[in-house]
């Protein structure tokens, strides 16, 4: 299961991946990446 996600609410833009338990999660301002954040729930989604 992947899922992509585009959130254009916010002061920039936040992309969101989502797979299986797991997020990446990165912020963007200016089309440059200002943070990026990796949430794993389960480290059996990564192998």
């Amino acid at each position: 299961m992947f899922k992509t996600a585009i959130d254009r609410h916010t002061d920039g833009v936040t992309v969101n991946v989502f797979y299986k338990h797991s997020r990446l999660r990165q912020y963007l301002k200016d089309g440059k990446a200002m943070r990026i954040e990796t949430v794993i729930n389960d480290a059996y989604d990564i192998g």
